[in-house]
């Protein structure tokens, strides 16, 4: 069997950021206005993603934004909150620490027929996948959002080198001001960069300066629960999975306070349910997937947190053997993904999961063929981290079945080099010795199957003591 790959990548996609203007609380509410003017001009939706917030409540790119406004939503959040759209640290500011409290009201400035029309719209998702930019990046404060915002945009066409470079100027802007939040902001968004690089190390080293900051700097925010739960998605990628699961119910805690309901909290609730998966605990994985389910389908029922929930469902009906509720969740999930992120690292994933599930049909070359596809797809977006290994390892499985013992110790070979790599001690690099050594034991080579068993159990040891060891 093939590693079933739960969706461990999802980012957040709103960022907090260091407040540059009062929020004020409601009934210090100035007047509808104009969008604000500075030497930067105005706040510019630069871009609408697909499945987000911002394209549910009818964001459009262009629009200039003039207020955001959160009503009161007792009892978690029984006082409102306003800003004026001054430049977009105010705004991201905003929209991470006050849209998973309820739904907020933005105010903006579009033209339509040639003419400045003001329009309020409401976003009820707090995820809003929206890119902000400065209408005139004048000032160096504007100049280092601008850089920030190149990164996140060279990070999704998976230009890793260049979204390293824009992140790093902006970096450089923020540490020269001493401005901890700023750093701290920029560091989470890197982490999340680097986790769908497969940078895990250095995503580790990222999401903890974030947390150290805002553990001083913004005790109990919805900014430091975006930060814990960063970190839990690095220790799920690095297979250490009580860290992980630490990390996210730290976050957990402060999301259920301060945003029941939101869909940060359902993100959560997502990476808690692929940590039990991983870790074996079906029951615990289906649990924390349906709770966030409810709130991806009420909130955003084509968002990437519906696409990687239905996914993740599919993993857990394909291991309880409910293979064709498996097939149509990941086929779901698929058209979800290509539809509002055509080069996710999660297609390849899928497909993965599809082959999975032609193996368990006995049908082996169309997992074959999936497997090629997904090694194909990670060529594409330029990936060789745990999908790439574990297409590497299906191929060694289905060269083991076919008899052709020598191509399937090759192949899980190569497996075991990315896999120790991302996690030299985890449970892949054990399962994956595992399979060395069934290979080589086969081909007669049984010195070399001593060495990878004794390896494997080593690890199998270490990590799950008092637990059948099975060969996959």
């Amino acid at each position: 069997m093939i590693e079933p790959r739960f969706s461990k990548r999802l980012p957040l996609f709103g960022r907090r950021l260091r407040v540059l203007t009062l929020v004020a609380l409601w009934g210090g509410a100035t007047g509808c206005g104009t969008a604000p003017r500075t030497p930067d001009g105005a706040v510019i939706v630069a871009d609408v993603l697909p499945g987000g917030g911002g394209e549910i409540g009818g964001l459009l790119e262009g629009d200039r934004i003039v207020r955001l406004r959160r009503a009161a939503s007792p009892p978690a959040n029984p006082k409102g909150a306003e800003v004026q759209g001054v430049d977009c640290l105010a705004v991201t500011q905003f929209e991470v620490e006050q849209a998973p409290r309820g739904p907020v009201e933005i105010v903006v400035e579009r033209v339509a027929d040639g003419k400045l029309e003001k329009k309020t719209l409401l976003l009820d998702a707090d995820d809003w996948r929206v890119r902000y930019r400065p209408e005139y990046p004048v000032t160096p404060a504007a100049q280092a959002w601008s850089h920030l915002r190149l990164a996140s945009v060279r990070s999704d066409g998976h230009e890793n080198a260049e979204a390293e470079r824009e992140y790093a100027a902006a970096e450089r802007f923020a540490l020269a001001r001493h401005d901890e939040r700023y750093v701290a902001l920029i560091r989470q968004r890197r982490a999340d960069s680097r986790i769908a690089a497969d940078d895990l190390e250095r995503a580790l080293e990222d999401v903890r300066s974030s947390i150290e900051i805002r553990g001083r700097t913004e005790p109990g925010s919805l900014a430091l629960a975006q930060s814990w739960a960063v970190l839990g998605r690095v220790e799920n990628r690095r297979e250490n999975l009580d860290a992980a699961k630490a990390a996210l119910e730290n976050a957990r805690r402060i999301q259920a306070v301060q945003a029941p309901g939101s869909v940060v909290l359902a993100m959560t609730e997502n990476t808690l349910g692929t940590n039990a998966g991983i870790g074996g605990d079906l029951d615990s994985a289906d649990r924390h997937f349906r709770i966030a389910l409810a709130t991806a389908e009420k909130k955003s029922p084509e968002g990437r947190l519906t696409a990687s929930l239905l996914m993740n469902l599919g993993n857990v009906a394909r291991l309880r053997s409910r293979i064709d509720e498996a097939e149509r969740f990941q086929l779901r999930a698929f058209a979800l993904w290509r539809r509002i992120e055509p080069q996710s690292p999660h297609l390849p994933d899928i497909l993965l999961n599809l082959a999975n599930i032609a193996i368990g049909r006995g049908h082996l070359d169309q997992a074959d063929e999936y497997l090629h596809a997904a090694l194909e797809a990670n060529r594409e977006l330029k990936l060789a981290g745990a999908n790439a290994a574990g297409a590497l390892a299906g191929l060694g499985l289905l060269a083991e079945r076919r008899g052709n013992f020598a191509e399937a110790e090759a192949r899980q070979q190569e497996a075991l080099e990315i896999f120790e790599r991302l996690a030299p001690a985890g449970a892949s690099v054990a399962r994956t010795l595992t399979n060395l050594a069934t290979a080589a034991n086969a081909q007669g080579a049984f010195d070399r199957a001593e060495r990878y068993a004794a390896r494997s159990l080593a690890l199998h040891r270490k990590n799950s003591p008092g637990t059948p060891i099975l060969a996959y």
